[in-house]
């Protein structure tokens, strides 16, 4: 007869459940980066750049309270802002923004 751990699986639930709008952030700072792949070589280590502040931002903690925050903003603005003729960098900006904001507030 075989036992299940499910303590195990449980805590696994668990933290991601806690942490879901990092994760969040993550996925959608992982999605910059894919926006900005089939476009040209400026746009695409623009993109790459501001996709990784997205993705690390959520995470960032020990420093100051303004270091998670200043990337997000620094990862999201720029990137919609240069590419505003597309609806979806601006979406992914906002949505990121939201979650970000939210992560950082945990």
């Amino acid at each position: 007869m075989t036992t299940t751990n499910t303590s195990a699986t449980n805590t696994g639930a668990t933290t991601v459940w806690r942490r879901w709008s990092a994760i969040l952030t993550s996925v959608l700072g992982a999605f910059v980066i894919l926006v900005a792949a089939p476009a040209g070589p400026a746009t695409l280590a623009f993109g790459v750049v501001s996709g990784l502040l997205i993705a690390v931002a959520p995470w960032i903690r020990g420093g100051p309270r303004i270091l998670g925050p200043l990337l997000l903003l620094l990862g999201t603005i720029p990137f919609a802002a240069y590419t505003w003729w597309s609806i979806v960098t601006p979406l992914i900006a906002v949505l990121a923004l939201i979650a970000g904001f939210v992560a950082l507030r945990r």
